[in-house]
């Protein structure tokens, strides 16, 4: 099962309020709700083609990630941030529970989840600020405010550059690829 359709069509959706605007706030708006999909979207990836799952708790999986990425696309701002927490949360919690199958895996797997921890509290955050901003009107998303938009960012870098300085560490491994008994 791949979900890389439902991405695709998150992209476009997030995509469409490019049609009227090219401002500058409204191409960093739409950056940093690309990146945020993206990330989910490859963590979900990762997940898949590490682990192989098949079963039906993996489907169900599949489902719920896939209606928290569409979340991000037509939710307001609180929606967002809600969605992107728990799409990423989700798939953390999976890979932390399949590290369990593999060893080697389980020091990077601590080691993405504790930098999900740091990197999601200017994303909770967000969570407690006005949200009166952002709301869907007329079929196309508003973009966020600059005080959202700042906080996403911070919480996208702290866990990009917290990626790089794990894959740096020489005690966290690289496992191949475990499949599921």
């Amino acid at each position: 099962m791949r979900p890389d359709l439902c991405f695709v069509a998150v992209c476009s959706y997030l995509g469409q309020t490019l049609e009227s605007d090219w401002g500058a706030r409204t191409l960093f708006g739409f950056g940093v709700l690309f990146v945020s999909v993206w990330r989910v979207w490859e963590n979900t990836n990762i997940y898949v083609n590490r682990f192989h799952p098949r079963d039906a708790v993996h489907k169900i999986y599949f489902f719920v990630e896939m209606t928290a990425v569409m979340g991000i696309a037509v939710f307001t701002v609180f929606g967002v941030s809600i969605c992107y927490l728990f799409g990423r949360g989700l798939t953390e919690l999976m890979t932390l529970m399949a590290s369990g199958f593999d060893k080697r895996a389980r020091p990077r797997a601590l080691a993405e989840s504790c930098l999900f921890a740091i990197s999601s509290v200017p994303w909770i955050v967000s969570i407690f600020l006005d949200n009166n901003t952002g709301v869907v009107s007329a079929g196309h998303r508003e973009t966020p405010d600059t005080l959202h938009l700042a906080l996403w960012t911070a919480g996208l870098s702290l866990e990009i550059v917290g990626l790089f300085v794990i894959r740096l560490l020489p005690l966290v491994s690289l496992p191949g690829t475990v499949r599921f008994s």
